[in-house]
């Protein structure tokens, strides 16, 4: 149990969230509902701030990043956990399964964060934009 939560630590502080890894630096990402403000590194849906661990912070930056494409379960393991974890997708599927029941309003029926079975994950929202610095 206590090597499961350090190398679960481990995926906290691996990468940064803020994306994207490019010049063209963002504030904060705007669909719908869900606003992004990755300097606070805070998370709003209707307005409402919505409490997520790191882990999940690091998802959703992820997934609003790519959105509206499929981020494949690799990419993800990759760029939340860390290099060193290959194949393990009851892991993101666990922390997908949390990340809704915080996001949608019927996790059963996720309307946002969608899985492509097989593929990976895609974030859904309307008139989604991302705001420059």
């Amino acid at each position: 149990m206590i090597r499961a939560y350090g190398i679960y630590r481990q995926g906290e502080c691996y990468s940064s969230p803020l994306p994207p890894h490019n010049n063209n630096a963002v504030s904060s990402f705007l669909g719908g509902r869900l606003t992004i403000n990755y300097a606070a590194h805070e998370v709003f849906l209707s307005e409402k701030k919505v409490k997520l661990t790191p882990i999940e912070y690091k998802i959703l930056c992820q997934l609003a990043t790519n959105q509206g494409a499929v981020v494949n379960n690799t990419d993800l393991l990759h760029r939340v956990w860390g290099p060193n974890y290959e194949s393990d997708n009851e892991l993101v599927k666990g922390s997908i399964h949390r990340l809704r029941h915080k996001m949608e309003d019927n996790p059963a029926i996720p309307e946002m964060i969608l899985n492509e079975r097989g593929v990976g994950y895609i974030l859904r929202c309307s008139d989604s934009r991302q705001r420059p610095l």
